[in-house]
């Protein structure tokens, strides 16, 4: 184990649960976030701090204003210690849009980044939120929460709920604008997204099964470039979370819970050099879009603790101002927090 790793694995080790936590960059994010830059999570937090922070300042009643950011940080830092705390927070109480929405981002959470017995739990809980939804946003929500399930197209539930809420609409669509206005929306786009959800599976799938390291890698770079595949916005997001959890173990059944120490962190690191190294053999890129896969390669590598070149150094200062990427500690916007 480098030295860098026993360092991160003894922070980790002495973290003080009981310590009141304080980290105004994440309340100024979560609390009172800036319309321009709310979806920029602050970045190079210690993970174990995050998730106290994440419980000592979230409780049941927190606005779904904050969850929304909130699930942000989870995911990013992958915070696997408030599932605990967030499944109390889940009691069948919703009374309101509101208070369904908030319940379907907290489910999110929990399905994103807890083990396989609080995914279960997660899944139960989006078959009971299925009979609670009826809004357009509430159907927007809960799409994410199937792909975020991983349930593909196990989806018979959500689609005789849409099914339904269609046929409720078709004898008032005609003449009452805002029916005819959710009927479009959920005929349209609401179907399309779910479609989405359920062919990236398939995806996901594939990547999964393969025990070959090497060849994982390379796809899961790939999906986080764009190459090859479609539907970003559901892919963007996950291929950026798969390279964070490959460096927590070897195969991805071991990667399960973060792991602060990232033994497997330079393994990544190589990975993505390699895909640089190798760029302009690479079928299926534009010319026009090797800039911009540079430089995401670029962020991702020193991301991950890699070094560059002075270069590739002077390439990223000029370029501060050019495209977010996921996997970076500095760029567009990420340097103005």
């Amino acid at each position: 184990m480098s030295e860098e790793n026993v360092a991160q694995q003894n922070t980790a080790e002495n973290e003080n649960p009981s310590e009141n936590v304080s980290i105004p960059e994440l309340e100024a994010f979560i609390f009172k976030p800036d319309e321009f830059t709310d979806f920029i999570v602050p970045r190079r937090l210690s993970p174990p701090k995050v998730a106290q922070f994440l419980i000592q300042k979230i409780n049941k009643n927190t606005k779904l204003e904050a969850f929304v950011q909130v699930e942000k940080v989870a995911k990013f830092y992958d915070t696997f210690e408030v599932v605990e705390k967030y499944k109390s927070f889940l009691d069948k109480s919703e009374t309101n849009s509101e208070e369904v929405i908030r319940s379907i981002v907290i489910t999110r959470i929990i399905a994103v980044v807890g083990d396989r017995k609080d995914w279960e739990s997660a899944r139960q809980y989006y078959e009971y939120l299925i009979k609670k939804i009826n809004s357009v946003e509430e159907f927007e929500e809960i799409v994410v929460l199937h792909e975020n399930l991983a349930l593909g197209k196990s989806s018979a539930s959500l689609r005789e709920k849409i099914n339904s809420t269609l046929k409720s609409l078709e004898a008032s669509k005609e003449t009452d604008y805002a029916a005819g206005a959710k009927y479009a929306k959920l005929k349209q786009s609401i179907d399309l997204k779910l479609r989405q959800a359920e062919e990236v599976q398939a995806i996901k799938d594939k990547i999964l099964v393969m025990t070959d390291r090497k060849q994982r890698l390379a796809e899961e770079i790939k999906l986080y470039l764009y190459m090859n595949y479609g539907v970003p916005d559901f892919l963007d997001p996950w291929s950026a979370r798969r390279l964070r959890q490959e460096t927590w173990a070897e195969q991805p059944s071991e990667q399960m819970k973060r792991v602060d120490a990232q033994p497997y962190k330079k393994q990544v690191m190589i990975a993505l050099r390699d895909f640089l190294t190798d760029l302009d053999k690479q079928e299926g890129l534009p010319a026009q879009d090797r800039e911009a896969v540079k430089l995401r390669l670029l962020r991702a590598i020193k991301f991950f603790d890699g070094k560059v070149t002075e270069e590739e150094e002077n390439l990223l200062k000029m370029s501060e101002e050019k495209q977010m990427d996921i996997l970076a500690n500095s760029g567009y916007l990420i340097q103005k927090q």
